[in-house]
Order: structure tokens, then C-alpha cells, then sequence
């Protein structure tokens, strides 16, 4: 990171990647002291934090940020975000697909290895639609 004071901006979406999900908690932890700074997002889903805040912070000092109140990083992350995939797969369905697909279910989700040495990691997700016509159109 460049030299104090360094001011960081964090946007935070909605589920429709436009617009700006408000009042969400998200903290930012040094990790060499544990100290945390938390701010929550304005209207616009904007947060601003400013690392001269936390008092002991030294240049190249590892800051983790959150947002909703845990911390992922690895597979757990990669985890995570396929979970929500899933959950949104299962319940927004008839609005993304526009009836041409319907009932998904889920045949499985795994974690497959890919470069996890180098903190790259993969989920294969398998889900099986009904239709009709399909390779009509």
C-alpha cells in the first residue's frame, strides 16, 4: 500500500450488480495488530475508509475487509459464493429464465483442484433444468 494517509473506497451492490446496497456494515482488521476500523455504507452503497484511523497501521501492514460481518478467504470463499449461486439458482429462477427453462435441482456441487498453492481455487456446480423444445427455436 502507498504511504499514510491512504483513503479506500468500497462500493457495495446489490444482487443486481447496479445498485448500491445501503447501511451495510463492513470492517476493515489489520492483521498484524488485529485492530478494527468498521463503517457502514451511505445511500449509494459507497464506503470510505481512511487507514490513518487505525493508529498503529504501518506501511505494508495486511488489511483484511468485510462485509456482513465474516471473514473468507480460500476455499471457503470460492465456497460461499457457489452456496449463494445455488440459493439464487433455486428461488430466482422464473424471473432470470423467462419460462423456457423451470425446476432447476441441483446434481452437485464440488470443489475441484486448480492452483490452490497460488490462492486460485474452483467449484464445479452441475444443475439440471426441465423444458420443453429445447433445441427447437
Amino acid at each position: 500500500m502507498p504511504s499514510l494517509p491512504y483513503i479506500y473506497q468500497i462500493t457495495i451492490y446489490e444482487l443486481d450488480g447496479e445498485t448500491g446496497a445501503k447501511d451495510v456494515s463492513i470492517t476493515a482488521v489489520n492483521n498484524r495488530t488485529n485492530n478494527a476500523l468498521t463503517e457502514t455504507t451511505d445511500s449509494d452503497g459507497v464506503v470510505l475508509f481512511d487507514f490513518s484511523n487505525f493508529i498503529d497501521y504501518e506501511n505494508n501492514d495486511i488489511v483484511f475487509i468485510s462485509a456482513g460481518g465474516f471473514k473468507l478467504e480460500g476455499q471457503d470463499a470460492v465456497d460461499m459464493i457457489a452456496r449463494k449461486m445455488i440459493k439464487n439458482l433455486k428461488t430466482e429462477w422464473r424471473d432470470e429464465l423467462k419460462n423456457t427453462l423451470w425446476n432447476p435441482s441441483l446434481i452437485q456441487s464440488n470443489p475441484l483442484p486448480f492452483d490452490n498453492e497460488r490462492g486460485i481455487f474452483r467449484r464445479m456446480i452441475e444443475v439440471k433444468f426441465n423444458g420443453v423444445n429445447l433445441g427447437e427455436g
